[in-house]
């Protein structure tokens, strides 16, 4: 009877501990999120998407193979709503993900302000959110 015991406490460790601590351990990083919605002016939505392109685009590109944000992204209005656009940037870290959008938005000022202004008055309102991811599947 002892033996079984031993054995019974050595299975309930293997099975229901061990996973719990390998568990607390291989915590994945979290994803932030900045996401910023813009109103925009319907009969520049176009401009406004080739200015994303031309000046906006090689920055965040630079930063996403510099590792500083881990990607972003830039949303055309489908359906519903007042906002025209919205452009999203992903890091682990809310510091970084501040960090890295305030250089790159001072990059784009230096390197291109006409077209930084123009996007300004084109899309002359906007919210920013950070968004934590909870939950994601790909």
């Amino acid at each position: 009877m002892r033996r079984s015991s031993v054995l019974f406490k050595v299975f309930f460790i293997l099975i229901f501990l061990v996973p719990i601590v390998a568990t607390a351990q291989e915590k994945d990083p979290s994803t932030f999120v900045y996401a910023t919605y813009f109103e925009c002016d319907v009969s520049q939505q176009e401009r406004v998407d080739d200015i994303v392109k031309s000046s906006y685009a090689p920055a965040y590109d630079a930063a996403v193979e510099a590792g500083t944000i881990s990607s972003w992204g830039w949303m055309a209005h489908q359906t519903g709503g007042k906002w025209r656009s919205a452009a999203t940037t992903t890091a682990t870290d809310v510091k970084t993900l501040l960090a890295t959008r305030n250089a790159i938005m001072a990059e784009v000022n230096e390197k291109a302000k006409a077209a930084s202004d123009e996007f300004g008055e084109i899309c002359g309102s906007h919210q920013d959110y950070i968004w934590n991811i909870v939950h994601e599947v790909p």
